[in-house]
């Protein structure tokens, strides 16, 4: 079981009590050593040998503990107690000492005889008397929260709650940080405050203290046998900001052991400040992966349905530590009678561009029937496809005590618990409320948690007298190791590779949300979606009680990742259906910590842009030339746009630098910038000067006012290729294989005598010309290759250092370019082929080969915009991996590209002399 390792305690052994036997929110302060007298005990002869154990105090209980594990471990709700106070002795008893005393008619026995069964709760018409001595400590002491707890259970639920909330309080605040289990005293403390580890059903307060070197995590309990958990930073490989319990309060830290830790914090701002600190330090090194990476990953099919469908699961805030948001997979088989199991046959498999509740027709008329009827906010089905209890329906074989834990000490009737594979898809397929899918065990090899090890008794059914025991399994398999491993084959089958993105558009894609929802039939109950209640706005400790429970109840549905249709496998394609939702791009790229930084403070407007861009992108094979013009006696080697989007600017080889005016279509400027070809333009913020990179060696500012160059940057010792602004530097290219990076205020003043001294750093690590490059600010990298050996080089400009080396092409590149997110460059180059890279792990993503040479790209992470050498524009979706448009208008190769940030119009230059401005239709 996945969630079950994180689970593991090496002391359970001798310690039986755990936070699972407590109630939903009861909380653990304290224990005490006592000695305990049983009603109706012969106390002498318990003098002699009294039974030892601990007194646990809880918000909503008190527990025994014994030491004897043949003993029951006693729980007394202190809504059921009459009296919990200091004990008056008769005067000839043998029990001396300060004694207390719990008067109640009834209490709970769990694990008794060390069995793991339901509880056994004991109701008694008279009032029982249950006596504790204390062994190390006062009666005053044990009892300063007992008696004040319960008083507060006495009262209503809300001055019940606020009562409650000031003892923890104060408890809390009780507890420093003990900074002697500081592993080294020399580490630099970077935060502490309070948080929740999660895990599953279980959220346990506790001082966490973030260092340079670990997280420390000291409980404000002794639930576990070691005070303080270490976790050491060199260990983590992933970092992801969680939703929990509906709120952006969560971080889940992966580590290389498969220790993982699961954080939750009071408030997003103070998860937020503990994130930054801890990738802040220098140990900590996670992976970066981002959707569209991934999605170009499991197009090529370069990793599995399994892998993917874990991926997006993590992606949309699903954890094992959570079973309200527990990874969620799909049912793919449905046939369970047959003796052999068909994977070539269709009829194999279920529907999967269907949720679970539309694959009964007639079922489903009768839920969009009531859905008709219904008030808002409207439902179609009153249940999820995913909840805590369908969690433990599936695995009460091997996490029986999570289950009587969410079940309140009992197992569910013998008839409703997890009997065969067939009986519960057919009960999915027709029962009245059922639609749940499936669990990522099925897929795991092993199968254990359909095999009754642990020889639970789980009940016997009412209308055959058998005995819950192993789940039977369709007759195609031959031992539970066996079924997993086949329901594995069928993950990754043809048929599913085909069909799997339309499912994916249901769970987590654009049919889970909006009209789309609606006419897929996947329309849930309104509280299990993200963002349909605000629980920090909900001041009332009942109704927020009430809606925490709800979420227990119902689950929750995953994060929205995609909000247009998701693209089928590549190779799996020509098995889909003829349907148009397979041919568009899908992601938005919504990274792992995208979840708290939604709500951008521009307004909905600017949240809208980048998705319309992504859009527009999409759409450029659509793109119609709205004017072409001759603009130079050379071919055009770089255009620029002005800060409107209004005037244009290109250079040339004839040495020219033009100003057009895209409204009035005409030239309003010419100007004749040096003695030899320009290969670079970048207009400045005045509108006035220009800087422009030239083959005569030099970057040169030129004034188009005063028609004048005013600074002159003799760069390099061989024609400069191109130019770059980086926050406060310049950075250039150029055939004498370098790339250097300058002082932008140093070299545009012109103060520095020499060129050298304006220069910040040289990278010469390059064997031949440089013809292009391109920098990401947020990595701070920058990339650049055009060699004729195919090397692409990335450098760090954090210090200047080979960040990778890439060996893209048997020939020269003719352009580079990251992709948004920086997670990936892509290629061109005169051997016909363009290239993806993962930039990260210095892999291939994706290969495509060419009909002709691209001589310029732009790419936006699903679609590439190419310049081609025969003069046309090639539009392709590396995600589908074809060629979608092309576009003819130049007659000499494409130079340059400029797209504009809506993506509604693009400029290109070319070796024809011409510019021309294509825009969307």
């Amino acid at each position: 079981m996945s969630f079950l390792q994180q689970a593991d305690d090496p002391s359970a052994a001798t310690r039986r009590f755990s936070l699972l036997l407590l109630d939903t929110a009861e909380l653990y302060y304290e224990d005490f050593s006592v000695h305990y007298f049983p009603p109706g005990c012969v106390e002498r002869d318990l003098v002699a040998r009294p039974i030892k154990g601990r007194l646990l105090i809880c918000s909503k209980s008190i527990l025994f503990d014994p030491i004897s594990h043949s003993d029951a471990i006693l729980k007394f709700p202190y809504a059921n107690c009459q009296r919990i106070a200091r004990w008056e002795a008769p005067l000839m008893s043998p029990i001396t000492g300060e004694t207390i005393v719990i008067r109640t008619t009834r209490y709970v026995k769990l694990k008794e005889g060390n069995i793991l069964g339901p509880y056994v709760f004991v109701n008694s018409k008279e009032t029982l008397e249950f006596r504790f001595t204390p062994n190390y400590n006062t009666v005053s002491v044990v009892l300063s929260k007992p008696s004040r707890l319960l008083s507060a259970h006495k009262k209503s639920l809300r001055d019940s709650a606020r009562i409650i909330d000031k003892i923890t309080r104060e408890h809390q605040e009780s507890i420093e940080f003990d900074s002697g289990w500081l592993e080294d005293l020399s580490e630099r403390i970077v935060s502490k405050m309070t948080a929740n580890r999660v895990t599953p059903l279980v959220s346990n307060p506790g001082r966490v203290m973030l260092t340079s070197s670990r997280i420390y995590f000291q409980p404000f309990n002794n639930v576990d046998p070691v005070p303080v958990k270490k976790f050491n930073h060199d260990s983590i490989f992933r970092v992801v900001k969680r939703r929990y319990m509906l709120r952006q309060i969560g971080l889940e830290i992966f580590y290389n052991n498969e220790t993982v830790l699961f954080l939750s914090f009071a408030e997003t701002s103070e998860r937020d400040t503990f994130y930054n600190g801890l990738i802040q330090q220098e140990l900590v090194k996670p992976e970066n992966k981002t959707q569209g990476n991934l999605l170009l990953q499991w197009q090529n099919g370069e990793i599995s349905n399994y892998d993917y469908l874990m991926t997006l699961n993590t992606l949309a805030d699903r954890s094992f530590n959570d079973l309200t948001q527990y990874p969620v997979f799909p049912w793919v088989i449905k046939d369970y009678t047959s003796e052999k199991l068909d994977l070539e046959n269709p009829d194999s498999f279920r529907d999967l561009s269907k949720p679970i509740g539309a694959l009964n027709e007639e079922r489903l008329a009768g839920w969009k029937k009531r859905y008709q009827e219904m008030p808002e906010p409207k439902f179609l089905y009153g249940t999820h496809y995913s909840s805590p209890g369908y969690v433990l329906f599936y695995t009460v074989r091997v996490a029986p005590e999570y289950t009587l834990c969410l079940q309140n000490g009992k197992y569910d009737h013998a008839d409703r618990m997890f009997w065969g594979m067939q009986e519960t898809w057919n009960n999915v397929i027709n029962g009245g409320a059922d639609v749940k899918e499936l669990i990522p065990e099925f897929y795991q090899p092993g199968g254990k948690f359909l095999e009754n090890s642990l020889r639970l008794n789980l009940g016997t059914r009412q209308g055959t007298g058998e005995r819950v025991d192993n789940v039977i399994l369709p007759p195609w398999a031959g031992s539970a190791s066996d079924f997993t491993a086949k329901c594995r084959e069928a993950l990754e089958s043809d048929y599913v590779s085909a069909n799997l993105h339309k499912w994916i558009d249901l769970i987590f894609g654009y049919k889970q949300r909006g009209q789309d929802a609606i006419e897929a039939d996947n329309v849930f109950y309104h509280l299990t979606y993200e963002g349909s209640v605000d629980l920090d706005s909900v001041t009332d400790v009942v109704e927020r009680e009430a809606i925490m429970a709800q979420i227990m109840e119902f689950g929750q549905t995953p994060k929205q990742l995609f909000t247009i249709p998701h693209p089928s496998r590549k190779g799996a394609a020509r098995a889909c259906s003829n349907n148009e939702e397979d041919s568009g791009p899908c992601v938005t790229d919504v990274g792992q910590d995208d979840a708290a930084e939604s709500v951008q403070e521009e307004g909905s407007a600017t949240q809208q842009e980048p998705q319309n861009a992504a859009l527009n992108w999409a759409n450029f094979g659509k793109l119609s030339p709205e004017f072409s013009q001759r603009m130079h006696r050379e071919p055009v080697t770089a255009v620029a746009v002005s800060g409107n989007n209004k005037t244009l600017y290109s250079v040339g080889q004839d040495g020219c630098l033009k100003i057009h005016d895209l409204q009035d279509q005409m030239q309003t400027h010419s100007a004749t910038v040096g003695t030899m070809a320009l290969s670079s333009v970048i207009p400045l913020a005045d509108g006035k000067t220009f800087i422009v990179g030239s083959w005569d060696n030099n970057v040169y500012w030129y004034d188009i006012e005063f028609g004048r160059v005013v600074t002159t940057l003799n760069a390099h010792d061989d024609a400069v290729s191109c130019v770059l602004r980086y926050e406060d530097f310049l950075v250039t290219s150029s055939w004498d294989s370098t790339i250097k990076i300058w002082n932008y205020e140093d070299a545009a003043s012109g103060s520095k005598r020499f060129a050298e001294e304006c220069m910040v750093e040289e990278m010469g690590q390059l064997d031949g010309e440089v013809h292009c490059m391109d920098i990401h600010e947020e990595r701070k990298l920058i990339v650049g290759s055009g060699v004729t050996d195919g090397l692409v080089m990335v450098w760090n400009l954090s210090d200047y250092t080979v960040f990778k080396e890439l060996y893209s092409h048997e020939e020269k590149v003719n352009d580079v370019k990251f992709s948004p997110d920086g997670q990936r460059v892509i290629t061109c180059g005169t051997d016909a082929t363009l290239r993806i890279f993962d930039i990260d792990h210095g892999t291939t993503v994706s290969q495509f080969e060419l009909t002709e040479d691209f001589q310029t790209l732009a790419f936006d992470g699903q679609t590439v915009l190419a310049g081609c050498e025969s003069g046309n524009l090639a539009v392709w979706d590396v995600v589908q991996g074809n060629q979608v448009a092309e576009l003819k208008k130049h007659k000499g190769a494409v130079r340059a590209i400029l797209i504009l940030p809506d993506a509604k119009t693009v400029i290109t230059g070319a070796d024809d002399q011409t510019c021309c401005l294509w825009t969307l239709e």
